[in-house]
């Protein structure tokens, strides 16, 4: 019997000697089941009207003086001194009526829109660690290099639709993280960056 080695699925995808050609078999992924029923209709709605009313008594601190107005427009009670801002339930239902039950995240490339919502399935990677941890350097606050190595790490793999933020500043008011979404915009846009060996061993997202 004569012993034949397949070739890896990566190495097949190969042509020329050139980077490895991008699989489309995850592009649009749909889950033919229906979701596990953990909870009954009675006692979800009970945590329902539960947040509601966290929502009217106690509140949620919104700290982006930006968002603040814009639920004050809404017609939310908002706290200048506190940050506080708390929502009538009636809001909060109204608004919860016009959310459609599946939408499409558009993309500069349309083969790369993703349906959400639904079966559909939409696979990211973390967000918001404030810490990066690998063999060389250890744990600290991450930087930029860091977030754009989370990026490159994410854009090698084919079943990853969408990027998140996967790095936050430690400390607020970080220059390094002003155009972070900018520059994680026009990486998902070129795709032309695969991870390097080197930062798919040190990086390690630790979350907080």
């Amino acid at each position: 019997m004569t012993n034949v080695t397949r070739p890896r699925r990566r190495e097949s995808q190969r042509t020329g000697g050139g980077q490895p050609e991008r699989s489309r078999r995850y592009r649009h992924l749909v889950n033919p089941f229906e979701p596990v029923r953990i909870f009954s209709d009675d006692q979800i709605e009970s945590m329902h009207l539960a947040a509601l009313g966290i929502l009217e008594r106690q509140g949620m601190r919104v700290l982006s003086a930006r968002g603040r107005a814009l639920l004050a427009a809404a017609g939310a009670r908002v706290d200048e001194a506190s940050n506080m801002v708390r929502l009538d339930p009636a809001q909060v239902s109204a608004a919860l009526a016009s959310v459609p039950a599946e939408n499409t995240l558009v993309a500069r490339n349309p083969e790369r829109s993703c349906r959400v919502g639904g079966p559909h399935v939409v696979f990211a990677p973390v967000a918001g660690p404030p810490s990066v941890n690998d063999l060389e350097r250890g744990k600290r606050t991450g930087s930029l290099d860091d977030f754009r190595d989370f990026v490159r790490l994410a854009q090698s793999f084919d079943v990853i639709h969408v990027l998140a933020q996967m790095k936050t500043a430690g400390t607020r008011g970080n220059a390094q993280f002003t155009d972070a979404s900018r520059f994680q915009a026009g990486r998902w846009r070129r795709r032309s960056m695969p991870a390097t060996a080197k930062a798919a061993n040190r990086i390690r997202a630790k979350p907080m």
